[in-house]
């Protein structure tokens, strides 16, 4: 499992595929590059290269006390592109918090960005709720958040149960997460407006997320469509085969 230091902090990374155009892949909050290790990246990398990463203070990448502000969070992705696609266009797949991150990115830097695939991305990151509740949360106030597909792989992975408790309470208790993320500013629409690469919007039919973040994006994004599938916010785990197949049509359009 390869590990690397990039802007001062252990990444945990894994490429996949050795040909084709390059794909970058974003978690969410919470997450790590599993939610798409197993889902969509196996196929993406039949035809692409593929770039996965735990983000900072997530999965196997190293701990980290601050640096989970979106603008931090995008340079952390700058520092991958750069060094796994450098001076190349590259197409981003985001999801939820790593979706904004990625539209953050492709704001600021236009001329690296290919393509870009936002899966339920919060704008602004904690949109109508706050994140507050994860320092305070019980065990099963956290778990009450994910579909029927989380709760029951987990509740027989007792062990992985364990690990994604201590990890939320770590992040609540040990880092500045919480402080950083309510404190994000919003990307305002004039920035959007200029973004003219091609955007596929993936949102869930019971997503809070449907009504704002995605209406606001549809209407103000130059070159973006929308797709809704399924699931509620946690796409990866209630749709994955139709998330799969809607980014890899979008990719190789």
């Amino acid at each position: 499992m390869p590990v690397v230091e990039r802007n001062g902090q252990q990444f945990h990374v894994q490429e996949l595929g050795r040909s084709g155009p390059p794909v970058v892949m974003v978690h969410g909050l919470l997450e790590n590059m599993a939610t798409m290790y197993f889902t969509a990246a196996p196929r993406l990398a039949e035809t692409h290269r593929v770039l996965l990463f735990d983000q900072r203070g997530h999965g196997r990448s190293g701990p980290a006390a601050t640096g989970y502000g979106v603008p931090a969070l995008a340079a952390d992705l700058a520092a991958h592109v750069e060094a796994f696609a450098p001076g190349e266009r590259v197409s981003l797949v985001g999801s939820s918090l790593g979706a904004t991150v990625a539209l953050r990115y492709a704001v600021d830097r236009p001329d690296r960005v290919d393509r870009l695939v936002l899966v339920d991305a919060p704008l602004p990151v904690v949109a109508d709720r706050e994140l507050t509740w994860l320092a305070g949360a019980d065990e099963e106030e956290l778990f009450g958040i994910l579909p029927d597909e989380g709760r029951d792989y987990f509740d027989s992975q007792r062990r992985r149960r364990d690990g994604l408790v201590r990890h939320a309470r770590s992040l609540a208790y040990e880092t500045s997460v919480v402080e950083e993320l309510e404190a994000a500013p919003d990307i305002e629409d004039d920035e959007l407006a200029r973004l003219d690469r091609p955007v596929l919007l993936l949102y869930g039919e019971r997503s809070i997320y449907r009504e704002t973040t995605r209406d606001r994006l549809l209407r103000v994004l130059p070159n973006a469509r929308a797709v809704d599938l399924p699931a509620g916010h946690f796409i990866a785990l209630e749709a994955a085969s139709e998330m799969t197949n809607e980014i890899l049509a979008f990719l190789d359009a």
